[in-house]
């Protein structure tokens, strides 16, 4: 803001905040334009007027020079003690400050020209510095190599021989010393982590994210405290912070050199703590996107070994029963054929032409049924690869498996198996074949109308036998579910409601492995299907078990768990 009086030719410019190169370019336009409209005296009131850098002085400098050529003048009034002290740094304040009417100012043009210039050769100095560890830091992925450049690269910017770097935890509120650099052969000092409280300076500085430098004349105990610990009489603390969090505090002990490039780059330290939180947070980010990332390629790697051997055991599965059931069909169309030619071709009062073809047609015959038992004996499926198979994993396997299918039908599992059950000796490939299926033909048993749907799987142990039941509330069972049914595949109609086998083929896994399947509709609406498979127990075991018999299902009537 600016206060013309056009009586006196008299400007009074207020800068509010940093006055650096954003503000100095906006006023230098400003008071080109006003001084050229006859105004030839220049007031700066810096009381709130925060920072001044080398381009903040450098405007001053170049309108003190104006006015005096045009018998005017430049005073600067309410100077707070950052703009006292880089006056007095750069030897301005006897140019600036002193009395307009002393006529001393030209002669000190050399002076302030020389210090402005050594002022501003530092800041660019430490830029580069700063930028050299910031590209350095963002390079790195791991948060304490990154902690370590921060503070080397602090300590060299500043030109200090000391410094620390203090961790914040996430939850406790305690400053650990993570970091430390001492001069050569010096120890790193013993500290009590310090705990934030509110009033403290340290809690203070990281709240309001703001850069102090604190003397020994400071009175704030609680912080000298700290600096105490480390052994530092004098030191610059800036916090580090990011987006989401806090990180800690940077400490360096300050020296003459130090205090020189604090009060010409307060923001750019403030700047370049920030970019130190920012590259924290993103050390941390790629921990966890790594971390979740190889958790989700061991999931993928799982499913994948699913898909395989779903694909391995269905193809063995349904292929073996579909050929075998079409094989005992086509053997048994081909009996009379072979039967009646044969009758035939024994007759005697046959004309030969006839007779030829009768018994070409029985040879014929006898070939394809040659090659349906050769069908029969290529479709029988491998035997078992007899191993320890823990149930729960199965049921979970095969719950994996499905889970798409289930979210997208909105159906409520229930899974009623106990951790460390007993166990099974069979194939575990086609043991997940058999429960996958059935619950493939739960999962497809509701309607579009079906508010309420819900599959349910309960283990219990019945005599030798671990019994698995299957229940849903979706349709009822139909005919090509029961045992008389040929073909593993439902019919066109069914496929188009999402089916495809029935339960030919876990009927005919169970019963390979010595087990029974049995179908019981529910009495309201559903359907129950009950696996029992043998326990795996040694010989002893097994004699001595005690067969209790299977619990009761539970169902709505009874109040039981869902």
């Amino acid at each position: 803001m600016i206060t013309k009086n056009h009586t006196s030719r008299t400007l009074i410019i207020h800068p509010v905040g940093d006055l650096d190169a954003l503000q100095a370019e906006h006023y230098r336009r400003q008071l080109r334009s006003l001084i050229e409209e006859g105004y030839r005296y220049l007031i700066f009131d810096l009381a709130e007027t925060s920072f001044i850098n080398s381009c903040g002085l450098g405007l001053l400098v170049e309108f003190y020079n104006t006015v005096t050529r045009l018998e005017g003048s430049l005073k600067l009034i309410n100077c707070g003690p950052h703009a006292f002290g880089l006056l007095q740094q750069t030897h301005l304040d006897k140019v600036l400050l002193q009395d307009p009417g002393s006529g001393a100012g030209v002669a000190e043009t050399s002076v302030k020209f020389d210090s402005l210039h050594a002022l501003m050769s530092e800041e660019i100095l430490f830029l580069a510095q700063v930028h050299q560890v910031t590209e350095q830091i963002l390079n790195l992925e791991e948060p304490g190599a990154i902690n370590e450049a921060i503070l080397k690269g602090a300590v060299q910017a500043l030109r200090a021989e000391r410094g620390a770097l203090f961790l914040l935890g996430e939850n406790d509120g305690r400053l650990t010393l993570a970091h430390w650099q001492g001069r050569e052969g010096e120890a790193r000092p013993r500290f009590d982590d310090a705990i934030l409280r509110a009033g403290h300076k340290e809690h203070h500085l990281i709240e309001q994210n703001d850069v102090a430098w604190h003397h020994e004349s400071d009175r704030d105990t609680q912080s000298r405290g700290l600096l105490r610990q480390v052994g530092f009489e004098t030191a610059l603390i800036a916090p580090i912070r990011g987006r989401r969090r806090k990180y800690g505090l940077l400490v360096i002990e300050a020296s003459d050199e130090t205090g020189k490039i604090i009060k010409s780059a307060k923001p750019l330290i403030q700047t370049f703590t920030n970019i130190c939180g920012l590259a924290l947070e993103r050390a941390t980010l790629i921990r966890q996107y790594q971390s979740q990332a190889g958790e989700l390629e061991a999931l993928g790697q799982r499913s994948q070994e699913y898909h395989h051997s779903l694909i391995d055991a269905g193809k063995l599965a349904s292929l073996g029963v579909v050929i075998s059931g079409l094989s005992h069909l086509m053997n048994n169309k081909m009996v009379p054929l072979i039967g009646y030619t044969q009758m035939l071709s024994q007759k005697k009062d046959l004309p030969p032409w006839v007779a030829d073809k009768v018994a070409r047609i029985h040879a014929s015959s006898n070939e394809v049924s040659h090659i349906v038992e050769k069908m029969v004996k290529i479709s029988h499926q491998r035997d078992n690869t007899r191993k320890v198979v823990e149930v729960g994993d199965l049921i979970r396997t095969a719950i994996d498996l499905l889970s798409g299918q289930i979210e997208r039908s909105r159906i409520v599992t229930h899974i009623h198996v106990p951790v460390g059950g007993p166990l099974l000796q069979g194939d575990a490939d086609f043991l997940l074949q058999a429960i996958l299926a059935v619950l493939h033909r739960a999962c497809t048993s509701f309607a579009e109308n079906d508010d309420e749907r819900w599959v349910r799987v309960v283990t219990s142990v019945s005599g030798a036998n671990m019994r698995i039941v299957i229940e849903d509330n979706g349709s009822d069972f139909d005919e090509f579910d029961q045992d008389g049914w040929i073909d593993p595949l439902v019919p066109d109609e069914a496929m188009k409601q999402g089916r495809m086998f029935n339960y030919n083929i876990p009927r005919s896994i169970v019963r390979r492995h010595q087990g029974g399947f049995m179908l019981e509709p529910r009495a309201e609406r559903g359907k129950r299907v009950i696996l029992d498979l043998p326990i795996c127990l040694p010989p002893v075991e097994l004699a001595s078990a005690v067969a209790p018999s299977a619990p009761p299902i539970p169902t709505e009537d009874q109040g039981g768990e869902f």
